[in-house]
């Protein structure tokens, strides 16, 4: 999402909103900022409707290194989509376990 050509792309459609959001510019800093999460919804909820993508891939804005994925799931898609491959197996989290306690 924050490549130049996606940037580029999608100046167009969302320059606009971006400054209504009082941001400077619809640009990396822009999706990476955690204020204006109208913006970012803005973004995905059209990519969704407008193209067949399976999904968007974006540096954090915890650091670069970390490389997040969205997989949007559409009508008709089995419980476990075939886009993600090499799945391990599915595990249930619960409020109280290991991984959402390191999480925290």
């Amino acid at each position: 999402m924050t490549a130049s050509g996606s940037l580029a792309a999608l100046h167009p459609h969302f320059i606009g909103l971006a400054l209504s959001q009082g941001l400077a510019d619809f640009d990396a800093a822009a999706l990476k900022d955690a204020r204006p999460r109208r913006l970012t919804q803005a973004v995905a909820a059209w990519l969704y409707e407008t193209t067949d993508f399976d999904g968007v891939t974006f540096a954090s804005r915890h650091g670069d290194d970390l490389q997040l994925w969205a997989i949007f799931e559409r009508p008709g898609d089995p419980a476990v989509t075939p886009n993600i491959h090499d799945v391990i197996g599915e595990e249930p989290l619960q409020h109280d376990s290991r991984e959402i306690n390191k999480a925290r």
